[in-house]
């Protein structure tokens, strides 16, 4: 199989579809050249997505060749972040991040509930390169400000970026925006780049707001050329002045792209993949499709021409004009079904899929020298001619004017020359023949690959494959081993049926072998001995020829392409090398006599709704007739047959009929085709004609007929079968609780176009416990129930538990059948005393029921804290968290300390401190409890992770954290944290550059008195220049530079109010000290200088410089430290910290200028350099240089702890991912763990987790590690508080409470599979169980060396079911209960099996299943 690498996971996010593959020639300057296989957009410009340069052989995708040069792979997320990677090994060549640019990416909670991207949005649509000026094109999804982040959608804007393609860094003058209506639109279409200007298409969020679809043309420099609306003028809404009132929708989305085949074998992706690119297959024009329209109706049910103007694009294809000079855009023609008032009503979008330019050299016809192809949410495929695209009924009675319409969904995306592959979010990458043998798909093995999101593709290079995950990771896929073997491919071209023909395969040897054999497929009619090949080891350069046959001398089949791999097998004598060289060999069986074929041979038609029959004019399709032989096929007569057919002439059969042209093919008259070729029609060989049907009546029923054709090279038959029902009726119904009985009706909307609002309330939660909701739809019509419209909640503490299969876009639900969706509330744990929290979410649905309309059900929830302390007349807690604070035991935070031992909680705490009369109570180290008024100084609040003990008399709150931290808690009716301003007489915490010290006794160690200083101001005006002041009995003050001994005194004992501000206590005791000077917005600490206008120090804050001749010491307070005996100049920023006497250490993240500097460590980066005189720098690059130029080189992202590392304990082979929230009810690695108090290190979970075949490492708590495939249950990473040491290797970090530090394997493992089956047993899903009721209950065994295969081994005596769970137990029975449901088959993804880590083997409470029925 070909090897999986992990190209990186740079940061958890969502990447775009956006992944391109380079050449990078190793030229001693680096430059950039284009290869011919090389990706630079999405798919093709015509979006034909038929892709043969990138020489993809899928029969010997388990012999892929070696890697050559650098290529280089571009990754572009939704962070708003770009990559340049490796293509080989993941190595980092340049990252760039926008947001440091303050384009920080859209947050999807700014929406009102819009999922399809979530949580960020930031580079969707996929970029184009232009190679010849190495230049990269994309839109981003940003604020207008950065600091509107999370402000509201109004706020959100778009900008063009043109980039370089090897710094990744902004070309001058970009970027520049693109919006002139923020927050409405999002682009998500793929850009185009044609005749030198850049086009990309718009639409909305989920159709919120008063949108319309954009196409934005834009030069290479930055000019908007053109901008075209697809909904204007009077047939749209007008605009009101709202964001709700006005627009016309007419959205450009693409969702899902397409194919026609257009040889053997083909690339391709499906679903809801999106980001299809804007086609043109010409320099002067463009093609796109539009979706539902917003009431804009211009045609209404007036045929119209698609060369009239139209202003209201609604389910339309539209074709625009390109003028050569301004590169204006103007409309050119349209197409737009009879049907699109209906499509509207229920959302079938046609524009769900970009639309698809087949070359014209391939596919044409008669009048048609090319054609385009869409695809919309309805599962109906147009094909339309590409110059003439029929407008609105222009068709024969007023019908659509179209080349054929088909029935068919998620089709085929990207190809290569043999075989199709297929990608989408739920059932990841497949990978088929596209010439079906015998009518049927077949599979191709492939390695396991990992989730991903919508809005994601393959891209291909060079040989290998590459693809972006949902967690963040960018992978490829090809094999590591060279070839030994440089062999010819071999096509033997037509060949008559009862000959045969020889041909010779030539090969040069690339490194020393013998050749041992040969493994020959093709069913008989490609033979070859081994005994042809040369017995002697051969040497590098030396080349041997041997015969291959194509034998039809037996064939007994009808004419067709006949497709071998013949693989040689060697032995090498080098490491390194493949030991097997596949060879492509290929023939077509050719007859001379006329053979006549049909194709399918069962022709399905949609189902026929009726009354709406009139409106879609019957149900569609066709089929094909063709001559698979040489000479001319003559038809000679036409028959149909109702019963039984055997295609011998004994069956029963009626001549068909022909009425006005019209072929009548059932006695009822139902079945007709009015393009049926004429009796006496020849066919050349080699040659088809294609026939379209219709399928129309009034008359409810299931029907079929068989269609005979007659011909001088035989007769042949297809079955027509077709079904006429009643519209499809959804009753749509809600149930709270684990197991729903009662439901209640959410009725249809009033008025369906307009939709409208539903409200569940969830009920309330701590957020250790969840409530649920049960949504359920019932078909009770006669057709079947589709969901059009699904957006439902994701990632919050509202969010659908199985949003990827329950209740998805184009789920079908058949008549009287139901299906349901549940949605779950779990909140975060609320901290102790949070006023209740209200949270919501919105999920979206609409049916292709016309009556039922757009749905939008608003769920809320409520969270619930746990209560503790004093509480308030209305039951509230009166005491609410402030926060985690550093505190120390020399100067405490809050003065007054209770040790409450095994009693302590911070109900306790607070009561104490209520009694106290104080404002703030903090517990701490599990059993202390300490008060005060004294506000805290916010420099001191940390992460709330580092508050993690457990409170001594309740395990369930937390009191402090190692190292000195303690959870604060205030009194919410006497301090606003708002202002910082406590209410009535206090203590005040900080004056000028004073801070309070706290209550001391005596204070007559201070010399100087003042008795009239009768407020802290005034005192603090006196003793000015002196360390310390003191008040004492209301006005007395008191100034030193020393203090004596002196004696702590409660807090309470220093609450005597000033004389003169009554709102404030100077006593009795009370002590403040500083060594702070103010000179502008810098404060100065320092020591041995009396007089600061004697240092001649200028300071200037933010951006400004800071010179000092000869400072001995240095301290700037203000975000600021810098400490050095010498420093010359020194040009610094905010957030800057300079720490060690001579320089050899120095701490940054902006810029500075020195003569001399040994090391410098900046923020995230190191540089290293022995002169160097001027340095500039970003976050996230590392540079090490020894010359006066700068080079990249790698290095993963060093920690800036001081006291143990995370990061850093990441061996080679493994990258640190980063901080992630667990749970112990839904672990967030969900595989193998295991605990030591003594014995965990970071290096130690590697190996056990890589041992047992897990590529993802995570330690948690100091003493825990666990193992899994990926990150589950809705983990995020960038949490804060993993600061727990690990118990077997103190300098290392190792998580902390409910935390993990994550790590992810590198290198190339074997990853794990489901087995599909084993003799007569078949795979059957992943179905839920339980020890209480067994879905197999007959019999039961476990082993410590389980197999999938040793579990079907002990079960298949007896049983017809066998299942495997929990990695060790086997389950046998001879039925499945009705208690096992099927579920995710991702849930049986987490644990392997026993006796063999490369298959999966279910889960706690999942099973695999098996069966023979």
């Amino acid at each position: 199989m070909p090897t999986e690498r992990s190209l990186g996971t740079p940061a958890t996010m969502r990447f775009s579809v956006a992944l391109f593959s380079f050449l990078l020639n190793l030229a001693p300057q680096q430059a950039w050249a284009l290869d011919t296989t090389d990706s630079i957009i999405h798919g093709d410009l015509a979006q034909s997505n038929y892709l043969p340069n990138h020489n993809i052989n899928p029969d010997s995708i388990s012999s892929f060749g070696q890697f050559t040069g650098i290529q280089v792979v571009l990754a572009f997320s939704m962070q708003n972040k770009i990559y340049s990677l490796d293509a080989v090994n993941g190595t980092l060549y340049a990252t760039r991040d926008l947001s440091n640019g303050g384009q920080v990416p859209f947050l999807v909670t700014d929406l009102p509930g819009c999922y399809d991207i979530n949580p960020l949005i930031g580079i969707t649509g996929t970029p184009v390169i232009d190679p010849s000026t190495d230049t990269i094109y994309f839109s981003a999804e940003s604020y207008i400000l950065p600091s509107q982040a999370g402000k509201g959608w109004q706020n959100s804007t778009y900008r063009f970026h043109v980039v370089d393609v090897v710094t990744l860094q902004e070309r001058p003058g970009f970027p520049v925006s693109l919006q002139s209506h923020p927050g409405i639109h999002m682009q998500r279409t793929g850009l185009s780049m044609v005749n030198g200007a850049i086009y990309a298409g718009f639409a909305s969020h989920c159709d919120f707001y008063n949108y319309t679809g954009w196409i934005v043309g834009m030069s290479t420099s930055g000019n908007i050329l053109t901008v075209y609306a697809t909904m204007g003028g009077t047939g749209s809404q007008p605009q009101d002045g709202t964001w709700n009132g006005g627009g016309g929708g007419g959205g450009v989305w693409y969702f899902t792209l397409f194919f026609l085949p257009y040889s053997e074998l083909s690339i391709s992706l499906v679903g809801k993949m999106g980001g299809a690119a804007i086609s043109s297959d010409r320099s002067d024009r463009i093609f796109f499709t539009t979706g539902n329209g917003l009431k804009a109706r211009d045609n209404g049910d007036v045929p119209s021409s698609g060369r009239v103007h139209l202003d209201t694009f609604s389910e339309a294809i539209v074709n625009l004009a390109i003028n050569p000079t301004t590169r204006a855009l103007t409309q050119e023609d349209y197409f737009e079904p009879t049907a699109y008032l209906a499509m509207d009503q229920v959302d079938t979008d046609l524009g769900s899929g970009g639309l698809v330019l087949p070359d014209e050299s391939v596919f044409s016809g008669t009048g048609v020298n090319g054609i385009a192809i869409v695809c919309g949410k309805a599962s109906v495929c147009f094909v339309v001619n590409g110059d003439n695209l029929g407008g609105y009924k222009m068709g024969t009675a007023a019908g659509d004017t179209i080349v054929k319409v088909a029935s068919l969904f998620g089709k085929p995306e990207a190809h290569t020359p043999s075989k199709p592959w297929v990608y989408d979010p739920r059932n990841r990458l497949r990978a088929y023949y596209a010439v079906p043998p015998n009518g049927k798909m077949v599979g191709i093995t492939l390695p396991a690959s990992p989730a991903v999101n919508k809005f994601q593709r393959l891209v291909f290079e060079n040989g290998q494959y590459y693809l972006a995950s949902n967690n963040g990771g960018v992978y490829g896929y090809g094999s590591l081993s060279a070839l030994p073997l440089a062999c010819n491919a071999l096509s033997f071209g037509p060949v008559p049926i009862g000959s045969y023909l020889s041909m010779t395969i030539t090969c040069t040897v690339t490194t020393p072998l013998q050749v041992l054999g040969i493994i020959l497929g093709g069913g008989g009619v490609f033979q070859s001995q081994s005994s042809s090949l040369p017995t002697s080891s051969l040497a590098t350069g030396s080349t041997f020829s041997f015969p291959v046959i194509f034998n039809l001398t037996q064939y007994s089949s009808t004419p067709a392409v006949q497709t071998a791999v013949l693989n040689l097998l060697t032995n090498n004598t080098v490491a390194g090398f493949s030991a097997e060289v596949p060879i492509l060999v290929t023939g077509k069986a050719t007859s001379s006599n006329p053979i006549i074929s049909m194709s399918p041979l069962q022709v399905s038609f949609p189902w026929l709704i009726i009354p709406y029959a009139s409106a879609y004019e019957g149900s569609v399709s066709s089929l094909v007739i063709s001559n698979l032989g040489q000479n001319i096929l003559t038809i000679s007569g036409y028959a149909f047959a109702t019963g039984m057919y055997t295609n011998s002439p004994n069956s029963p059969v009626t001549n068909v009929t022909f009425t006005n042209g019209v072929a009548v093919l059932d006695v009822n008259g139902y079945f007709t085709s009015s393009d049926l070729p004429p009796v006496g029609t020849f066919i050349q060989g080699g040659a088809a004609v294609t026939v379209d049907l219709l399928f129309n009546t009034t008359v409810l029923g299931s029907y079929f007929s068989t269609l005979v054709v007659y011909s001088n090279g035989g007769s042949n038959y297809a079955v027509l079968t077709a079904s006429a029902t009643s519209p499809s009726v959804a009753l749509f119904e809600e149930s709270s609780g684990t197991s729903p009985s009662n439901w209640t009706t959410i009725p249809d909307c009033a008025f369906p176009t307009a939709g409208c609002a539903t409200y569940i309330d969830m009920g309330t939660s701590s957020g250790s416990t969840s409530t649920s909701v049960v949504l359920r739809f019932t078909s009770q019509g006669g057709s079947a129930l589709t969901v059009d419209k699904s957006k439902p909640p994701i990632g919050g503490a509202i969010f659908a538990k199985n949003p990827d299969t329950e209740f998805t876009e184009a789920f079908s639900i058949a008549p009287n059948l139901s299906a349901t969706a549940r949605v779950l509330f779990q909140p975060p744990i609320p901290v102790l005393n949070a006023p209740d929290a209200q949270f919501t979410a919105l999920w979206t649905l609409n049916t292709n029921n016309v009556n039922f309309g757009v749905h939008v059900v608003n769920f809320t929830g409520t969270a619930i804290s746990k209560k503790a302390g004093p509480v308030t007349a209305n039951g509230n807690a009166l005491y609410q968290y402030l926060g985690c604070y550093q505190d120390s035991i020399n100067v405490r935070i809050e003065a007054k300390g209770y040790q409450n031992a095994n009693q302590n909680t911070n109900g306790l705490c607070q009561n104490q401190s209520y009694a106290a009369g104080s404002v703030f109570a903090g517990s701490e180290y599990q059993v202390e409890c300490w008060l005060g008024n004294a506000i805290p100084n916010p420099n001191l609040k940390v992460s709330d992770g580092l508050c993690n003990y457990q409170c001594a008399g309740d395990p369930s709150q937390i009191c402090g954290g190692n190292g000195g931290f303690l959870s604060l808690y205030y009194d919410s009716s006497r301090y606003f944290p708002s202002n910082g301003m406590i209410n009535g007489v206090g203590i005040v915490p900080t004056l000028g550059n004073y801070s309070y010290q706290g209550c001391y006794e005596p204070l007559t160690s201070l010399s100087v008195l003042n008795n009239a200083a009768e407020s802290l101001e005034a005192c603090a005006t006196f003793c000015a220049g002196y360390k310390y002041f003191g008040t004492e009995y209301g006005q007395e003050c008191y100034c030193g530079n020393t203090l004596g001994y002196v004696t702590v005194e409660p807090e309470t004992d220093c609450n005597m109010p000033c004389t003169r501000n009554q709102r404030e206590y100077c006593g009795p005791h009370m002590i403040f000290q500083t060594d702070f000077y103010f000179l502008g917005q810098i404060v100065l600490q320092y020591r041995g200088f009396q007089d600061l206008n004697k240092l001649n120090i200028k300071l200037f804050f933010f951006n400004k410089i800071i010179k000092q001749p000869d400072l001995n010491k240095l301290f700037l307070v203000s975000k600021i430290i810098v400490k050095y005996q010498d420093l010359n100049k020194l040009l610094n920023f905010s957030k800057i910290i300079i720490n060690h006497p001579d320089l050899n250490k120095l701490f940054l993240s902006k810029i500075i200028k020195y003569s001399d500097l040994n090391k410098l460590f900046f923020s995230k980066i190191l540089i290293k350099h022995p002169d160097l005189n001027e340095l500039f720098f970003f976050n996230e690059i590392l540079l090490s240089i020894t010359t006066s130029k700068l080079s990249p080189s790698i290095s993963s992202k060093p920690s800036t702890s001081s006291a143990a590392s995370a990061t850093s304990s990441a061996a080679p082979a493994w990258t640190y991912i980063g901080c992630v929230n667990d749970t112990t009810t839904a672990r967030a690695l969900n595989g193998l763990s295991t605990t030591s108090t003594s014995r965990v290190t970071v290096e130690s979970c590697q190996k056990y987790c890589i041992g047992n075949n897990y590529p993802v490492a995570g330690v948690e708590n100091g003493q825990e590690f666990y193992c899994s495939i990926g990150l589950f249950q809705n983990s995020s990473v960038g949490q804060t508080g993993c600061t727990k040491a690990c118990s077997g290797k103190s300098t290392e970090i190792c998580g902390g409470q409910r935390l993990l530090n994550v790590y992810s394997y590198n290198l190339p493992y074997t990853p794990a599979v489901i087995p599909a089956s084993f003799g007569t047993y078949k795979f059957k899903g992943c179905f839920t169980d339980s020890r209480a009721a067994r879905g197999l209950s007959a019999h039961s065994f476990t082993s410590t060396t389980m197999t999938v295969e040793s579990c079907v081994a002990g079960c298949q005596s007896k049983y017809a079911f066998a299942g495997i769970e929990n990695g060790y137990e086997c389950h046998c029975g001879k039925t499945l209960a009705s208690t096992s449901l099927p579920t995710n088959i991702t849930d049986c993804q987490s644990l392997y099996a026993e006796g063999n880590s490369t298959e999966f083997a279910g889960a706690s409470t999942r099973t695999l299943v098996y069966s023979t029925t």
